[in-house]
């Protein structure tokens, strides 16, 4: 019955003791595309489940989507005329939920409309958020119809299937940070698709995959100052 009362490990400050940081962990780009082109052919099937899945992973890429976002998105958060999707994030001060709007890619755009295409003719969904549980196997079905927490397994069962490192929707979020800043975009981009208010918070975040944000200072920066190496005087000049 130790301890009795309030854990006394909760009342030391979390700044107190050391904490050993590891870079978050970020799929290399051959794991998250085979991961990427086994979802899609399964899609194509046309099984809803399948259609589903593939359209988490491309959510979760193409709009640095966390989880739990992916989760609420609603129809109302898509505007296809505007090309538009709507998050609600929070990650904010305070801790209530605020919007963001990103832009939905053509390829996005193609693959939302294909899977509320899909959605529509499955019968008894009727909740408003875009993914539900569509599978009904027995463990599955008293959550049929019903909108997603966590699916925090399914990453994992994916990953398996495939035969790589096993990585979760979180790291597709890493992963299209590292793949704009390895293509050279502007920290401003990065930050937009993130959703940092600022850019300080970006920066830290690309620090934690691991990535430097000052590369291009330090390559340009720490060059060699030219050295100004002055002509010998010659005799007309000596004269002159």
């Amino acid at each position: 019955d130790w301890p009795l009362g309030e854990n006394p490990i909760h009342a030391i400050p979390s700044g107190d003791y050391p904490k050993t940081k590891k870079p978050r962990y970020v799929p290399s780009n051959f794991d998250f595309w085979q991961l990427h082109d086994w979802l899609k052919a399964r899609a194509e099937s046309g099984i809803p489940p399948h259609v589903q899945d593939y359209t988490m992973f491309m959510v979760a890429l193409h709009l640095a989507a966390r989880r739990g976002e992916m989760f609420r998105i609603c129809h109302d958060d898509l505007d296809f005329s505007r090309e538009q999707v709507r998050l609600w994030t929070r990650k904010r001060k305070g801790g209530g939920l605020e919007p963001d709007w990103l832009p939905m890619t053509k390829e996005l755009r193609s693959i939302l409309l294909r899977w509320i295409e899909v959605r529509m003719a499955v019968s008894g969904i009727i909740d408003d958020t875009l993914f539900v549980n569509v599978d009904k196997y027995a463990f599955a079905m008293p959550y049929y119809g019903k909108s997603f927490t966590s699916r925090q397994h399914a990453m994992k069962r994916w990953c398996k299937k495939v035969g790589i490192k096993s990585f979760g929707f979180h790291a597709i979020r890493h992963f299209t940070a590292s793949t704009l800043f390895h293509k050279g975009y502007p920290l401003a981009h990065m930050q937009t698709i993130l959703r940092h208010h600022s850019p300080s918070t970006t920066e830290r975040y690309l620090r934690s995959l691991g990535l430097s944000h000052v590369r291009h200072a330090l390559e340009d920066g720490l060059k060699r100052d030219a050295q100004v190496i002055p002509f010998p005087e010659t005799k007309m000049a000596a004269e002159g």
